[in-house]
């Protein structure tokens, strides 16, 4: 009886399903270091557009994003344009 229930949990230990990818432990570096290669594989561009990645020469790039809000937008655009760069022709 022992034996038979010893049974049962090694093998319901081994034979449990795993919920976390081998990638999950990568650093964001890492999977950016792929990149560098001429051909990286399917799997760890998969793996970088899934984590929404940014990468330059090698390494994970981190974007900011401000929300865009009704403020941040007439913000925007009450802004004074300068025209400093602009020359006003002149009487010859």
């Amino acid at each position: 009886m022992k034996k038979l229930l010893l049974f049962i949990l090694l093998s319901l230990g081994l034979t449990t399903l795993s919920y976390g990818s081998y990638l999950d432990n990568w650093t964001d570096n890492e999977l950016c270091g792929w990149l560098d290669n001429p051909l990286p594989p399917t799997y760890i561009i998969d793996e970088v557009n899934l984590r929404g990645l940014y990468c330059e020469a090698g390494l994970a790039i981190e974007i900011v994003k401000t929300p865009t809000t009704k403020e941040s937008i007439l913000e925007s655009r009450l802004q004074p344009v300068s025209y400093t760069h602009l020359t006003l022709p002149t009487k010859a």
